[in-house]
C-alpha cells in the first residue's frame, strides 16, 4: 500500500534546512500550517522514531518507518520519525515515511559507501576495517592497513565526532522540544549517533531525559573492526551507567543473545516489520521468487547451478529473479542467468507494487544467502516471506534458518535444487502451514517487547 505524506517547506517549518539536511513535519490535517495541532504534538507523550538512513538509503527503511506507525496506533500516542532526506531534496513525495528529518547523520555500515570516498575520513577508514567493497571504494587504488592497533574509547568517540550525529541531536531537541514523557527509539543503531548520546548523557540519559530504545539491526562484525570493537562497546556499556539507562533490543535472537553477553545487559529480540499483512495464497504456473537488493553476500553467484540443477529435475520452474545494479560486480552471473531457460530476470529496483505483485506470484521463496554475512543477521525479505505467507528455503546455519517457519534449509546449489523440488511435491502441506504460519508471525510484531514498552499502560 502507498503512503502519501505530506512535506512542509521550510517556510512553513519557520526555520531554514541545514546545509546537508532537510526538514519534513507529519501531516498536520487539512492546512499544513495547522499550528494548534504542532502545538499538540509538542505537549503529548510522543514516539520518536530515529533512523538515519530513512530517505538517504534504499531497502526497507522507509517501508519499515510507515509500518510501525502503523503498530504504534493503538498506543495512542503521537509518532514522529527522523531521518534524512538530501538525497532526494528535489522531489519530496518519493519516502512513504512521515516525521522531522534532522542533519545528516552518517552511518557506519554498507551504506556509508559514497561518504568512505571522503578524503577527510581516511583516518577512520583505516581503523574501522570496512567491507572489501567499501574498501575498493574509498581507495581508490590506495592500500589501506588491514589492521590496526586498538583504539580506546575515547578515541572511538573522537573518529565519529565529526559525522554530525551531535548537530541533529541538538537539532532535533530544538525542533521537539523534547521530555520525559517522550520515548526516543534508534532505529539501526549505530556508533556515531551513540557516542553522541554517550557524549551527552547529562541531557539524553539523565532521570528527566526522554526514555531511549536502542534498536540494533546489523551485526557488529559487518560495522566494526578489530581495532574499534572494544572501544564502542565499552561507550555502549557506558549508557547503561546512567541514571535513566537505554532499552536495548536487536533484529535477531542469535544476536540478541551475543549483545546481551557483551554488554551485560537484557538484549530482547524485535523482528523488524517489513510487512504487516498476510497475502492470500499463490496462483497461477509455480513459481520461485528470489526478491531482494542482488548482493554477493546474498548468494547471487550461486543462482545459475541453483537454476541448472532444479531444472534438470523439473524442467518446469519458473524463476522470476530481481538483478544486480551494474555497480553490484555481478555481470557474469547475471549473464548465465538470462541464458537459462525458465528465468526471467527483473529489474534491480523494484516499485512498492511491482514488488508486491512478485512476492504474490511466488510460491516459495529463495534464500541462499552466504552463512558468514548472516550469520547474526536478519533478512528483510524473510520476513516479507514469512508474514505474507509464504514458504522459503535458506542457507543452513545462519539467523534465518532460527527464524524460519515453514520451509526447508539447504548448503549446496544441489540441495537448494532438492529443496525447491520437495516443496513442490508438497505444495498444499508447504502453502497451509506458511499461511498458518503468517497469523503467527503478524501477533509476534503486534506484541513485541517494543509495542509492549510504548504503550501508554505501560510508559
Amino acid at each position: 500500500m502507498k503512503v502519501h505524506i505530506h512535506f512542509q517547506t521550510p517556510a512553513r517549518v519557520g526555520a531554514p534546512w541545514p546545509a546537508t539536511g532537510a526538514c519534513i513535519c507529519p501531516p498536520l490535517g487539512r492546512d499544513a500550517g495547522d499550528w494548534p495541532r504542532r502545538r499538540e504534538l509538542r505537549l503529548a507523550s510522543r514516539i520518536v522514531l530515529i533512523d538515519p538512513s530513512l530517505g538517504r538509503s534504499g531497502g526497507h527503511h522507509a517501508v519499515v518507518a510507515a509500518n510501525y506507525a502503523k503498530l504504534l496506533k493503538p498506543t495512542g500516542r503521537p509518532v514522529v520519525f527522523a531521518g534524512n532526506i538530501q538525497a532526494f531534496a528535489a522531489d519530496h513525495t518519493v519516502i512513504p515515511a512521515f516525521g522531522y528529518v534532522v542533519e545528516d547523520v552518517f552511518r557506519v555500515t554498507l551504506y556509508g559507501a559514497r561518504w568512505l570516498a571522503d578524503r577527510r575520513l581516511v583516518q577512520l577508514a583505516r581503523a574501522m576495517r570496512p567491507p572489501a567493497a567499501l574498501r575498493r571504494a574509498f581507495a581508490r587504488g590506495r592500500a589501506l592497513p588491514a589492521t590496526q592497533a586498538p583504539l580506546d574509547p575515547a578515541q572511538c568517540a573522537e573518529l565519529v565526532r565529526s559525522f554530525g550525529a551531535a548537530a541533529a541531536l541538538r537539532r532535533l531537541d530544538t525542533q521537539l522540544s523534547l521530555g520525559e514523557a517522550d520515548d526516543l527509539v534508534l532505529l539501526a543503531a549505530d556508533p556515531a549517533l551513540l557516542a553522541a548520546l554517550a557524549d551527552r548523557a547529562e541531557r539524553w540519559l539523565a532521570a528527566h531525559a526522554p526514555r531511549l530504545h536502542v534498536v540494533f539491526m546489523y551485526p557488529e562484525a559487518r560495522v566494526l573492526g578489530a581495532s574499534t570493537e572494544e572501544g564502542f562497546f565499552s561507550i555502549y556499556r557506558s549508557l547503561l551507567n546512567a541514571a535513566r539507562p537505554p532499552r536495548f533490543y536487536a533484529e535477531s535472537g542469535l544476536h540478541a543473545a551475543d549483545l546481551s553477553a557483551r554488554l551485560g545487559a537484557d538484549v530482547a529480540e524485535l523482528p523488524t516489520p517489513v510487512r504487516i499483512a498476510a497475502l492470500p495464497p499463490a496462483a497461477g504456473p509455480w513459481t520461485i521468487g528470489v526478491l531482494g537488493a542482488a548482493r554477493a553476500d546474498k548468494g547471487f553467484e550461486k543462482l545459475p547451478r541453483i537454476v541448472a540443477a532444479a531444472r534438470d529435475l523439473d524442467p518446469g520452474l519458473a524463476f522470476r529473479i530481481q538483478g544486480p545494479p551494474s555497480e553490484a560486480g555481478l555481470d557474469a552471473p547475471a549473464r548465465r542467468l538470462r541464458r537459462l531457460p525458465g528465468v526471467t530476470l527483473l529489474a534491480p529496483d523494484l516499485s512498492d507494487e511491482a514488488y508486491e505483485a512478485e512476492l504474490a506470484r511466488a510460491h516459495v521463496v529463495l534464500l541462499p544467502y552466504d552463512r558468514e554475512s548472516f550469520a547474526r543477521r536478519g533478512s528483510g525479505v524473510l520476513a516479507d516471506a514469512l508474514i505474507a505467507g509464504r514458504p522459503a528455503v535458506v542457507t543452513r546455519g545462519t539467523a534465518l534458518e532460527d527464524a524460519l517457519g515453514a520451509g526447508l534449509l539447504a548448503d549446496t546449489p544441489e540441495e537448494f535444487a532438492d529443496a525447491i523440488v520437495r516443496i513442490k511435491a508438497r505444495n498444499v502441506e508447504f502453502a497451509d502451514a506458511a499461511q498458518a504460519g503468517a497469523g503467527r508471525a503478524l501477533e509476534r510484531l503486534r506484541a513485541s517487547p517494543l509495542v509492549g514498552a510504548l504503550s501508554l499502560d505501560t510508559h
